[in-house]
């Protein structure tokens, strides 16, 4: 368990590295001068960025299925749906600041969106193929969940008759 949490710190990491680093190279590619309203939009991006990686992380680490794909199923089937309403909130909400008349608020809601999707995108896809090559198979210690429904909208099974 100790491994399985020291892995997914690491590609949390290397995640949550991942999107400040997209969207530094985003507002360097937009033509954005560095000044205090960029430094804090960097600073809040930096904040923002951790959430879904890190739900999306513990889930996985806390799923008691055998293979890291099957962990992955169980994590995206339990927490998938609200980290979805999470970012879709956040864009949703933050999308009202274009609308003010104030530039600041503007620049804030772009990277506010640009941001979260950044985050949400490859906290789903970046980190969680990352946990399933990185974790690998657990073997005979690992346990169906009994709370949990084993069918998942994420589970696929083709079946030959």
């Amino acid at each position: 368990a100790a491994a399985a949490a020291a892995t997914a710190a690491a590609a949390a990491a290397a995640t949550i590295t991942l999107v400040v680093l997209t969207m530094l190279t985003w507002l360097i590619l937009a033509g954005w001068q560095f000044g205090v309203i960029e430094s804090l939009c960097v600073s809040i991006l930096i904040g923002t960025s951790i959430d879904y990686c890190i739900h999306v992380a513990i889930t996985f680490v806390e799923s008691k299925r055998a293979t890291a794909l099957e962990r992955l199923q169980d994590c995206l089937g339990r927490s998938g749906g609200t980290v979805t309403g999470a970012a879709l909130t956040t864009i949703v909400s933050s999308s009202m600041l274009f609308f003010c008349q104030i530039t600041v608020f503007n620049q804030v809601a772009l990277v506010m969106v640009v941001n979260t999707a950044a985050g949400y995108i490859l906290s789903l896809t970046f980190f969680g193929a990352a946990m399933c090559v990185c974790t690998g198979d657990r073997g005979q210690e690992a346990q169906q969940p009994t709370d949990v429904d084993d069918t998942s909208c994420l589970d696929v099974e083709l079946t030959a008759k």
